[in-house]
């Protein structure tokens, strides 16, 4: 499956070490098993997040736009991680940055009809994700059970370390 800027980001079944990768992706950010050799890991970088990154995403559809969280909403970070030919950045969100994203889409109506929305994820103003949502992975965002992992894909390789660089509080 090919995903472009606009593409399917939430929770479409490709796997990689890290889990599933999409907007639902691994259980916690969290640093490797213990029993793997270091030397086989690319070096980890879990991080904190900046909560002062100029990163906000938010759920449009027809003009409609209403904020999910911004960068004040993550606590750590983790990057970039090549996985078939693309390069992913997994974030994670904070209690408050769950609830906020659970309250935006339903605000938005994204729970109830998903099809017409997209979520547009945007670093200094500029996007660098969109997302067109579907009801499996509306259904797992506003889930209680929802841990707050998002895994973020991208084929440009310069761009994922911009949104880790950004969002990396080092």
């Amino acid at each position: 499956m090919e995903l472009s800027r606009r593409g399917a980001l939430g929770g479409l079944g490709a796997a990689c070490a890290l889990g599933a990768v999409g907007f639902v992706g691994a259980s916690t950010v969290d640093d490797s098993p213990s029993d793997e050799d270091p030397a086989d890991e690319p070096e980890a970088r879990y991080v904190d997040a900046d909560p002062e990154a100029p990163f906000l995403a938010r759920v449009v559809a027809d003009g409609s736009e209403v904020d999910l969280f911004t960068a004040a909403d993550l606590s750590r970070v983790e990057g970039v991680h090549p996985s078939d030919g693309e390069y992913l950045v997994v974030i994670e969100l904070t209690a408050s940055g769950r609830e906020a994203l659970r309250e935006g889409l339903e605000a938005a109506g994204a729970d109830e009809d998903p099809e017409p929305f997209e979520i547009v994820m945007t670093l200094e103003g500029d996007p660098v994700r969109e997302v067109d949502l579907d009801p499996p992975t509306v259904e797992s965002l506003v889930d209680t059970d929802f841990e707050g992992v998002i895994t973020l894909p991208f084929e440009d390789e310069s761009l994922a370390e911009q949104v880790y660089e950004a969002l990396a509080a080092e």
